[in-house]
Formats: structure tokens, sequence, C-alpha cells
């Protein structure tokens, strides 16, 4: 595989992250490492840093410091069909059910690796797991935005955010906009409901994602933070912002100060 298909692990799937040129914030140091010298996390990770306990937030700040790379996007075929699944007012769940059905017969090929015989099977499920979420997953007279937003900057952090789909729709005879992002992970370790007490993974992420769109907002219209959501596939819950996402808001301004604080100091293990 040429060097053009790796992709840098930023919580699955920050393909935006891994020009193919380093840029002057980032270094390659290896096949294996990105090393980026200026403080950048993916959505994913920082709503879970928010919630995490001392030692495990320094393992999030490392990771994002020296990220992986990864040859081959996981779940690429679940993700990058949910905009062939968009339709006026919700998913399609026949065109779900159709494509599990079509990444399921590919593995009756001749000569398809054990790895992506895998891979085809937990994307299948995926897509399968999206059809009884579908109803919850609901706007009115929606059509996709194409326009490439990117991520932001918060307390001196680059935070990736990669939603899998944004579409612009009329709330009230407002222009509004709202997104889907996808929590892929199958283990409970990484589930969005995962909290300390208060507000959980799913609640930042969603909020990190109502965020971003106001970031952008003129020219992209105004975001309904209930039209934001942060889909958790493999346990089946679905995550809007909270109304009061300020709240959360200082809450993800101070973890990021303490990231920014701590990257210089934060080293490569082994």
């Amino acid at each position: 595989m040429s060097n053009d298909s790796i992709q840098t692990d930023a919580d699955e799937f920050e393909n935006s992250m891994s020009p193919a040129t380093p840029q002057p914030s980032q270094l390659v140091e290896s096949r294996e490492i990105i090393f980026h010298r200026e403080p950048r996390i993916s959505a994913n990770k920082l709503a879970e840093y928010v919630i995490a306990d001392p030692s495990r937030q320094k393992t999030i700040i490392r990771e994002a410091k020296f990220a992986k790379k990864l040859l081959i996007v996981p779940y690429s075929k679940t993700r990058t069909f949910i905009r062939h699944a968009f339709e006026a007012n919700s998913l399609n769940i026949d065109k779900l059910a159709q494509r599990a059905e079509e990444i399921e017969r590919e593995n009756e090929a001749e000569g398809i690796s054990e790895w992506q015989r895998n891979e085809n099977a937990n994307s299948a499920l995926a897509l399968r797991k999206l059809i009884p979420l579908a109803p919850e997953l609901s706007w009115k007279d929606a059509r996709i935005l194409h326009e490439k937003l990117g991520g932001m900057k918060i307390a001196g952090v680059k935070v990736s955010v990669q939603p899998e789909l944004v579409f612009r729709f009329e709330h009230r005879n407002i222009p509004k906009v709202g997104a889907i992002i996808l929590n892929t992970a199958k283990s409970d370790e990484k589930s969005l409901g995962r909290n300390n007490g208060g507000y959980c993974i799913g609640d930042y992420l969603s909020s990190l994602l109502f965020q971003m769109l106001l970031s952008k907002s003129p020219p992209v219209p105004a975001p309904l933070n209930s039209k934001c959501y942060a889909v958790d596939v493999f346990r089946e819950q679905v995550y809007t912002a909270p109304a009061n996402y300020r709240k959360l808001s200082k809450n993800l301004e101070a973890a990021c100060e303490v990231i920014a604080l701590r990257w210089p100091e934060i080293h490569q293990v082994g």
C-alpha cells in the first residue's frame, strides 16, 4: 500500500488532519508516528478528556501529540454511506439495509483478506445498528451542506471536528444547520455514555459539534442544538447538544487550556 493511503489515528477518522505533506506544525518522524508540535486533538478525544481521570488525560494528550498512523480507515464504508442514505426528513432505512447486504456479499469473494472480511462484517453491522436509530435522526425538508467546514480553535488548541454529515433546513422559517457525528467503537469502554458524575462524553461531543457549526456562522446558518447528533452506534444511543451549551463550553475551554499548558512537557513513551 502506498504512503498516500496512510491516515493518522485521531479517533479512527481524522483524514483532514493528515495531509500528504507535513505542515510546519507537525513532523513525520517514522512510518508509524506523526509528531505534532502545536496542540491539537480530535473532538472525540477532547470529549473523553473532560470526564477522564488524570492518568487517562495524560495518555490522551500523548496520543494526540504522537499520533499513530493507520493504513486503512476503519468503518469507512459505514461513514461514507451516511450521505447516500440521507433524505429530506431522515435517513433511508431501506438504503441502510441494502448497503449492509451488499457489504456482506463482498465477503463471498475469493481471495479477500481476513482483515477486510472482519472490516466488512463490522461495517455492515454498524449500518444495521443505525436502522432503529433513524427515527431519532430526523429533520424536515433538509438538504446536505457540501461546504468543507474544518475544525476550530479552543484556548489555543486545534480541535478537529469531523461530522459524517452536515445538513441545512428551516426552523420556524429561519435557516438552520444540523449534523451527525459517529462513534463506531465497539468496546463499552469507549461508550459515549461514560461520565464523571455530571455530563457524559456524548453531551460534550454533540456540544462540540454544535460549537463548531456556530463558529462557522455566518456565512453558514446558525445550528439548532437539537439537530446536532452524536451517535454511539454499537450502543444504539443518540445524544443531542444540551441547550445549556455555555456550561459545557466553559468546561471544554478549561480542558483545552490545560492541554495547551501540558503539551510541551509530554514526551513519547518508549
